[in-house]
């Protein structure tokens, strides 16, 4: 029902034109989350009333409450709910619900003084909570990617200390949080600028294994945009120490792309360019229908464009057994 409700919308001058809380509330409660995804992947806003809004934030903040309880320490997670929780398919739809509500919301309309009621509640449910999975957190994201300026940009360093205090190595379910509310803080609150070292260093921390002979920084990348220059420092060291003790393509290129970091900064340029040309044509998915080369090459090409780097660098000559395209791809000119 709810996808043709849908269809009806997307059939102009003849479909429905608003929706109301019943039908969005349906489809809150009984569709799995990956299917409501796919049915409003074409839909960038749902239009409602006022009314509507209000309801649906009302019941996001009954959601979260049900969750909490304030204790003489702070939130803490309800007794009877948690029991409720050990049940896998009361479970299942409850974390449903989270990640549905999320899908629904970054679609609506809401202004700051609507959602500033729901912050305080789901800021707790969020530090208390222990049954939410990363797929439930991907929905969160999206809404912060889509709506983080309905938070302050301290309400979003909240968010992020939640996610610092919940990760660690080897566990993915806070990784796009940190790394998403970092982008919304750059995204929103440009100027906005993270000077708390103690954070930043437990970012770090968190991120090796017990005997510190692993690391994964690859989602503290964004949080170089959003620091202080004394934060974004450690960070900068502290990828170069992993660089330098063993390099890695994937950390080059986050932070290349993501960080605007400095390609000409130590010899990392020349190293990457020696790995792609050793790792390309091997087992990674080629590209096109043609499969003239594959996707380490396409990647390694698009941050040469995306950076503007010049194609007659001395890195370049590193590559050997080029087919014409990629010779054409890597050097325009020369071809």
């Amino acid at each position: 029902v709810f996808k043709g409700l849908i269809t009806s919308y997307q059939t102009k001058e003849h479909g429905v034109t608003k929706f109301n809380d019943f039908f969005l509330t349906e489809a809150i409660l009984h569709i799995n989350p990956s299917d409501l995804e796919e049915i409003l992947k074409a839909i960038e806003s749902l239009p409602t009333d006022d009314e509507c809004i209000e309801k649906l934030l009302e019941k996001l903040n009954n959601f979260t409450s049900s969750y909490v309880r304030d204790i003489f320490f702070g939130p803490d997670e309800e007794p009877l709910m948690k029991e409720y929780l050990n049940n896998f398919r009361f479970k299942d739809n409850f974390t449903n619900i989270f990640a549905n509500q999320f899908i629904i919301l970054s679609r609506l309309g809401i202004t700051k003084e609507q959602f500033s009621s729901s912050k305080k509640t789901l800021l707790k449910y969020l530090k208390v909570e222990s049954d939410l999975a990363w797929f439930d957190l991907k929905q969160f994201c999206n809404f912060l990617s889509i709506k983080g300026d309905l938070f302050e940009a301290t309400e979003l360093v909240e968010i992020l200390k939640i996610a610092v205090d919940g990760d660690k190595y080897g566990f993915n379910k806070y990784t796009d949080l940190i790394e998403k509310t970092a982008k919304a803080i750059s995204k929103f609150y440009p100027d906005y600028k993270i000077d708390n070292l103690k954070l930043i260093q437990l970012a770090i921390l968190k991120c090796s294994s017990d005997n510190s002979n692993n690391s994964n920084y690859r989602h503290l990348i964004p949080l170089i945009k959003v620091c202080a220059e004394n934060c974004k420092e450690i960070l900068l060291n502290t990828f170069e120490i992993q660089l330098d003790k063993k390099f890695s393509s994937d950390l080059y290129e986050a932070l290349l792309e993501k960080a605007d970091y400095d390609y000409k900064r130590k010899n990392y340029f020349q190293i990457y360019a020696e790995h792609i040309n050793a790792s390309k044509g091997g087992r990674a998915n080629k590209y096109g229908k043609r499969e003239l080369t594959d996707l380490v090459f396409i990647h390694f090409a698009y941050i040469l464009y995306k950076l503007n780097i010049d194609f007659d660098r001395n890195e370049l000559q590193s590559f050997t057994n080029l087919n014409d395209f990629e010779k054409w791809l890597i050097n325009p000119p020369v071809f």
